[in-house]
């Protein structure tokens, strides 16, 4: 019987440089090598700070961090319990309006919010607005019933689904959004 081997990151740092230092994270298996990825660090910068996560979590064998906004209870509460029933996802909060959403997405920097585009407080256009504007790293799939919505969605780079679509085409938009690195702006 073979001895399984965790994946597990190393962090490589070369050198420094008069434009700042250089970091490389590499996750590695037994025999190969799952995801690599590297950052140039300025401590000169006057860039504006945006809290982030390691998108190496689902690599490394992490959760795919969740959040629901939806005005109607009965959908919130369906949409809690299948992503929660995914081995790989977990709903971190849920929301019933515009406002509460900003508030939850500020506390729990999810990775992916599954949002509604009706709800009381503000469209939630405006909500994938803000999100794409202040929390760069998390990632939308608009949940609606208007295929109109869709195109407001892939203009900010979100994805979306449609509310009459299988449960099985939500999680893959959602497994999709929280793996890309650049936004993805696919409808399903």
């Amino acid at each position: 019987m073979r001895a399984s081997r965790r994946r597990s990151p190393s962090f490589l740092s070369e050198g420094e440089s008069g434009a700042g230092r250089r970091l490389r994270v590499r996750v590695t298996g037994t025999r190969r090598t799952y995801a690599q990825a590297s950052l140039r660090v300025n401590p000169k910068s006057t860039a504006r700070w945006h809290p982030t996560r390691p998108k190496l979590a689902a690599v490394l064998g992490g959760r795919i961090r969740v959040l629901v906004v939806d005005d109607h209870p009965s959908v919130r509460e369906n949409l809690r319990y299948l992503v929660n029933a995914e081995r790989d996802m977990d709903c971190v909060g849920v929301a019933r309006d515009a406002q509460e959403a900003v508030r939850l997405c500020q506390e729990l920097l999810p990775d992916v919010v599954i949002l509604d585009d009706e709800m009381p407080g503000a469209h939630g256009t405006k909500v994938l607005e803000w999100i794409t504007s202040e929390l760069p790293d998390t990632r939308v799939v608009m949940y609606t019933l208007d295929a109109n919505v869709c195109d407001v969605a892939r203009a900010f780079g979100a994805g979306c689904v449609l509310k009459d679509a299988n449960y099985e085409v939500l999680v893959r938009a959602v497994r999709n959004g929280a793996a890309s690195l650049p936004r993805s702006a696919e409808t399903y």
